[in-house]
């Protein structure tokens, strides 16, 4: 049965994990890095740790086990120059590394590829991935990577396609420029009117007499001029 990546010297493996891992991937259970698009199942993450002005990009999906959330893998995709496609994987610790990853696609079987190494998250492949298996991918509804507990025994992890032709066009190439964020111009808002200026009062020529006249107080029988309240009724 063939395998569906393609052999490479163990030497280049270790050097290409080694590189993913120094470019902010290393854990990728951990979902590193900023989410900068979704395509259905599938994330686009990005990472700056090359500095700024250079795309670190890769297109992502994590998946569990329908009965044991503990067993999970991550699958991630980067793609580099030359039309060259990097696929890695990562397993949960404790799987079967002699039996290797095997994959299918809407149930026909692909074969298996082998386990570079492991860290303390976890187990990695890490392969260049042929061009008729991401022809697959593209056109297929589902990917079904299978772990090992036993010889015998294996463990199939369904990854979704839904959404992988458009994330995998819209991901970028590993070391380009990254992309200038447009921001989009908005419409015009109309300004308040100018309040109108009120005229100043008209001023009236003339002399206006500020005198107030007294007036007199009524007349008592004693004929001083007195001020007293009324009784009333």
């Amino acid at each position: 049965m063939a395998f569906f990546l393609k052999k490479i010297k163990p030497t280049a493996l270790f050097c290409l994990a080694a590189g993913l891992a120094g470019l902010g991937f290393s854990q990728p259970s951990a979902a590193q890095g900023i989410v900068r698009s979704d395509h259905g199942s599938w994330q686009i993450r990005c990472d700056n740790k090359s500095g700024p002005g250079v795309d670190i990009c890769a297109l992502m999906q994590s998946v569990t086990a329908k009965n044991n959330p503990n067993i999970g893998i991550t699958v991630i995709l980067q793609k580099h120059k030359k039309n060259k496609t990097i696929l890695r994987v990562q397993a949960p610790l404790g799987v079967l590394l002699p039996g290797g990853l095997g994959l299918k696609v809407d149930g026909k079987d692909m074969g298996r590829t082998t386990f570079l190494r492991c860290l303390p998250s976890g187990c990695l492949a890490d392969v260049p991935l042929e061009k008729k298996i991401l022809k697959l991918f593209k056109s297929g509804k589902r990917a079904t990577f299978v772990v090992f507990e036993t010889p015998k025994k294996g463990i199939g992890l369904p990854v979704s396609l839904t959404g992988f032709t458009a994330g995998f066009k819209a991901l970028p190439i590993m070391g380009a420029p990254a992309k200038a964020i447009r921001v989009k111009a908005g419409k015009p808002v109309a300004l308040p009117p100018k309040p109108v200026a009120k005229a100043p009062a008209k001023k009236v020529k003339g002399n206006v007499s500020t005198t107030v006249k007294s007036l007199p107080l009524p007349s008592t029988s004693s004929g001083k001029n007195e001020s007293r309240l009324a009784p009333g009724g």
